[in-house]
């Protein structure tokens, strides 16, 4: 799958599906997409902070259902279920907030006790995450879809 194949793939054709797989290319030619969405989003916030911000929620809304979307089929295709990005985002938002709350309940101890927790917690999950997305995916039927029947997976 090429780059436009996977824009066209994720925002068009596959919007809002969660069934079945996803190749590493159609999983990072996306990434690549949002990375180039961002950086155009940067130039325009630089030149007009109001229309960047107003920019930065369109694209965040337009996208965040076709990013969860193709990492779950990602997920899926390493024979993984998309419950784990579910998973990610809660250690990551759910501890924060959990960081944030024992600073203005208990202290700077607490504080430093909490966040140090926090980022190892987070560097196993991103590490969980990274490894899953980048590994190949699995040959032959897994418990999501048929080999064939995932575009794009011949040469992933």
């Amino acid at each position: 799958m090429n780059f436009g194949e996977s824009i066209h793939t994720c925002l068009i054709k596959k919007f809002a599906h969660f069934k079945g797989r996803a190749s590493r290319s159609e999983f990072w030619y996306f990434q690549l997409f949002i990375f180039i969405a961002s950086l155009f989003n940067s130039i325009i916030s630089n030149a007009s902070p109001q229309i960047g911000a107003i920019v930065s929620i369109i694209i965040s809304l337009v996208l965040v259902i076709p990013y969860s979307a193709v990492t779950v089929r990602r997920l899926h295709d390493v024979n993984k279920s998309g419950w784990y990005l579910f998973l990610y985002i809660f250690i990551c938002f759910g501890g924060l907030t959990l960081v944030l709350m024992s600073l203005w309940n208990s202290g700077q101890k607490a504080f430093e006790e909490s966040l140090m927790i926090y980022i190892i917690l987070q560097l196993g999950n991103v590490a969980f995450m990274l490894f899953n997305l980048v590994r190949k995916g699995t040959q032959g039927k897994n418990r999501y879809d048929e080999w064939d029947e995932c575009a794009g997976n011949k040469n992933n």
